[in-house]
């Protein structure tokens, strides 16, 4: 049960559709579950670390990589409840989710912000990265066609992009269905000498990749 929660999270990342939200509600209780994870107060316990004969060091740098990992599943777990609970879903889902944000003076929404601003800043640093790289490779010649482009973008979302626009998107939710949502998103930004034009930027971007992804589709679909 302990180890295999990971993989739990992992398979529920494909459950992309309203019943299957509603049901992870509902029925299985999993907002009490996903929500300590995602405040980082628990997490299910990788086999690897049951092995005391292992390098110290190793199962530390392990550790570290694992709770990423399932910091990453819990915020595209999240990221899918927002986009599939409405307000014409069953027996209060979306009530019940956006109270769990709420509880405890909003703490599950300064961790939001939290993670926010440090997937932000890993995808530009992962992006700069790979410039730097280009830079060195090709000296003052920079090549800005589109495959160096895609190739940035490519690191940007991997290095951390794709959880950024997810937590935009988040505290987008927040925002539209609660005025305390809102007012304290606006007000933990601001501690943080950050704005509002942070979440519309990861929105922006996830919208403009999605643009993107459905013109290469389209031209995939016309050359073949």
């Amino acid at each position: 049960k302990i180890h295999a929660g990971g993989i739990g999270l992992v398979l529920l990342e494909f459950n992309n559709n309203p019943p299957a939200c509603e049901a992870f509600i509902t029925q299985l209780q999993g907002l009490k579950y996903l929500f300590p994870i995602f405040t980082g107060r628990s997490f299910p316990k990788p086999a690897f670390l049951t092995d005391k004969n292992k390098n110290k060091n190793k199962n530390k740098q392990q550790r570290k990589e694992w709770i990423e990992k399932l910091e990453q599943h819990t915020i595209t777990i999240l990221y899918h409840l927002s986009q599939n609970i409405t307000r014409q879903s069953p027996l209060d889902c979306l009530e019940r989710l956006i109270c769990k944000f709420l509880e405890n003076d909003c703490e599950k929404i300064d961790r939001l912000i939290q993670l926010l601003l440090k997937y932000d800043t890993k995808a530009r640093k992962a992006e700069y990265i790979y410039y730097r790289y280009q830079e060195d490779d090709n000296g003052d010649d920079t090549n800005n066609d589109d495959g160096t482009t895609y190739a940035a973008l490519a690191a940007n979302l991997e290095g951390g992009g794709t959880i950024f626009q997810y937590c935009s998107i988040l505290c987008a939710f927040c925002s539209i269905h609660s005025k305390t949502a809102h007012k304290h998103i606006l007000e933990t930004l601001k501690l943080h000498q950050s704005g509002i034009s942070l979440v519309k930027t990861g929105i922006q971007e996830l919208l403009q990749q999605t643009d993107d992804d459905n013109a290469i589709n389209k031209k995939k679909k016309d050359i073949w």
